[in-house]
């Protein structure tokens, strides 16, 4: 997930919607085995877990 978001952000995302480092990351791990449904609904779970410990500021800006 770091290093997702590391890239990411490299590239000039600025990191306002957790789920693209998440989906990013998952894409990166399980590659063309993981179908779309199958992404969401990872991204899904692992959001709240990833969300803890960002600035609720952040978290509403990107719920938008």
């Amino acid at each position: 997930m770091a290093r997702a978001a590391v890239r990411l952000m490299a590239s000039g995302d600025e990191g306002a919607d957790l789920r693209v480092p998440i989906a990013s990351a998952l894409v990166e791990l399980y590659g063309p085995d993981l179908d779309d449904d199958e992404l969401a609904d990872m991204v899904e779970v692992l959001l709240p877990i990833e969300a803890i410990g960002v600035p609720a500021a952040a978290q509403s800006s990107s719920s938008a």
